[in-house]
């Protein structure tokens, strides 16, 4: 989806998978359509979130870990050890953050989880957002129901807002909070706060 070149060593046998996958929406009249309820990029998005790509209406660049880590994914996910967990290890990023204790280096973690749940919130309480199963619909309160939005009943949306939407899941379904591209990051969810005020 987004052009890019990946060429992270090792690592370019994890990015053929963990892409965006899904097309960018289509706008039209300045709204886009939701038209399911699994509106968004696909689970696992690493790949393009260490390019700084795949974000909507937000421009980024590779993160330092795409740009100075050998092997990127490999490195910091399986290390010299083959480490079939693929869980990264703190010891493997106090090579470059040699006092880090945990995976929050510099409170990165920390503020943008603050942020992701900021925006979970303005999404619920503007009925967007299932809370229970994070996937986008329509609420009823009459009913206590939510209904997904289909191609026959979309959910439509000014662009800001659907860009919001799509970089808020970007954000959560990396996985990293801020850990592969903190700038990025925190780019993606401003500018989704921001449309969402």
């Amino acid at each position: 989806m987004t052009g890019g070149t990946y060429d992270g060593g090792k690592g370019n046998l994890c990015a053929n998978c963990h892409q965006v996958r899904n097309a960018k929406p289509e706008v039209k009249d300045g709204n886009i359509a939701i038209t399911s309820a699994r509106y968004g990029p696909h689970y696992g998005i690493p790949a393009p979130m260490l390019l700084g790509e795949g974000g909507l209406g937000v421009t980024g660049s590779p993160s330092p870990h795409y740009a100075v880590v050998e092997n990127t994914c490999v490195t910091c996910h399986m290390g010299d050890e083959r480490n079939h967990t693929y869980l990264p290890d703190v010891e493997r990023c106090q090579a470059c953050h040699t006092d880090a204790e945990d995976f929050d280096i510099n409170g990165v973690q920390t503020e943008i989880t603050a942020m992701v749940e900021e925006l979970h919130t303005k999404f619920v309480d503007e009925k967007l957002l299932n809370p229970e199963t994070d996937l986008w619909g329509i609420y009823d309160p009459a009913t206590s129901t939510w209904s997904n939005p289909s191609a026959n009943a979309p959910l439509t949306v000014p662009e800001a807002v659907a860009n919001a939407m799509w970089n808020y899941k970007f954000v959560v379904y990396d996985l990293s909070m801020g850990a592969h591209n903190p700038a990025y990051t925190k780019t993606l969810l401003e500018s989704a706060l921001e449309a969402m005020k």
